[in-house]
């Protein structure tokens, strides 16, 4: 990406030369009188940026020409430079050469570097100067650009995610390598690096896959960088994405200690069902309602919701629902399923369905129990009743016959 024109910034000026330095046989003659000029600039963050650099020889003679002449700035954290030739300037001669400079997508606003000349003259002497620049670096368009999704993430669980890359330019990007980065307390990738596109056209996209797992422990918030380095046509390219991620923390809602009450209801009867909610996770569940969802012969005896309430982190709630089967209901065994609704930490909606199994009793079954045990209840009041009988029925016997020895003796 060539950098047609640049913005002249005056507070932002081209300091002294500050290192000068020559060699050769001795004595060693001065070196020829020179000027090297630009413009205080602003450069685009994430691309390569060419730098116009105005070199001209002040010397008188023909001798005093500058041979071999090489112009580059100094690399830093935030920039890279790229050495180039001017060639040969004979004295009087003026050249303008525009000198390759990377400046990394991340750097600061301004940049602090040298612009370095080194050249012969006289064909056995060299000579090198640098001079302190300033550098404004802003963000500019850029041929690529990248997305992430999802950005909100659920803790505890491997995550899935997606980057779409875009070419926008008018030519190909070719040799894409891109990094993942995250906070190694928030999450770890899972993914092999660095993902590489070989190419991608004008006007395109291409999306890759990238897996990672977020800790239960994630912040509720935290970054992601991605960082793609890539070269569109011969210039070195980079683009720099910070997303912020949200974590909405682990929830996990399981439920136990089952129970139906009548355990085996008939048609046209009225149950209930009760079950222990259990949120084994790590965040709260806030406003939680279990809503039951009949199925076909079954319906709400009332209410099809219960509004639970919020369930924190290992703790524990107990739920009841009560239906009616259907007076036409066959007998046999359903299942009935049950929506658990709640926010998470981002009040973020969620659901869950959790499924309970119900036998359904005859009504004839029902009542040859019923029978049955009415019929077992009388016999037992039979039997009470005579063995009262047979105890009656001594005790008269023994009566008798003592009355009977009684008149036994009175008549002797």
């Amino acid at each position: 990406m060539r950098i047609a024109t640049f913005a002249t910034i005056a507070a932002i000026a081209i300091m002294s030369v500050v290192f000068a330095g020559t060699a050769g046989p001795s004595p060693v003659p001065s070196p020829p009188g020179y000027t090297m000029n630009t413009s205080a600039l602003t450069v685009c963050r994430g691309t390569t940026n060419y730098i116009p650099v105005s070199i001209a020889n002040l010397g008188k003679t023909s001798v005093a020409s500058m041979q071999n002449v090489q112009v580059g700035f100094a690399n830093s954290q935030n920039i890279h430079g790229t050495t180039i030739s001017a060639g040969t300037l004979n004295a009087g001669q003026t050249k303008m050469v525009e000198v390759p400079l990377f400046v990394n997508a991340n750097s600061s606003t301004l940049i602090q570097t040298a612009l370095t000349i080194n050249y012969y003259y006289y064909s056995l002497y060299t000579d090198s100067e640098s001079q302190n620049i300033t550098l404004e670096a802003q963000s500019c368009p850029l041929p690529l650009s990248i997305k992430l999704s999802p950005t909100i993430l659920s803790a505890g669980t491997i995550q899935n995610l997606t980057l779409t890359f875009t070419n926008s330019g008018s030519s190909p990007i070719n040799s894409i390598v891109t990094y993942l980065s995250l906070p190694s307390s928030d999450a770890a990738i899972l993914t092999s690096q660095p993902i590489e596109i070989s190419r991608i056209e004008p006007d395109s996209t291409a999306s890759v896959n990238a897996s990672i797992f977020v800790y239960t422990s994630a912040s509720p918030a935290f970054g992601m960088n991605v960082t793609s380095n890539y070269y569109a046509g011969n210039s070195l390219g980079q683009s720099a994405l910070m997303v912020g991620a949200l974590s909405t923390g682990l929830i996990n809602m399981t439920y136990s200690s089952v129970a139906i009450s009548p355990s085996t209801p008939s048609a046209g009867s009225v149950f209930s069902i009760s079950f222990i909610l259990t949120n084994v996770g790590t965040s709260s569940a806030a406003a939680v309602t279990a809503t039951e969802m009949p199925p076909s012969g079954f319906s709400a005896f009332s209410s099809s919701s219960t509004f639970v309430g919020d369930i924190a982190a290992d703790t524990q709630s107990p739920v009841t629902l009560t239906l009616t089967a259907n007076s036409t209901i066959k007998p046999g065994s359903y299942t009935i399923p049950i929506s658990l609704d709640y926010l998470n930490s981002l009040r973020q909606p969620v659901s869950k369905t959790i499924y309970v199994p119900v036998q359904i009793a005859s009504a004839s079954a029902l009542n040859s129990t019923a029978l049955h045990q009415n019929r077992g209840s009388g016999a037992g009041l039979f039997d009470l009743v005579l063995i009262l009988v047979i105890i009656a029925l001594v005790v008269l016997l023994y009566m008798e016959r003592k009355k009977t020895r009684r008149h036994l003796n009175e008549r002797r």
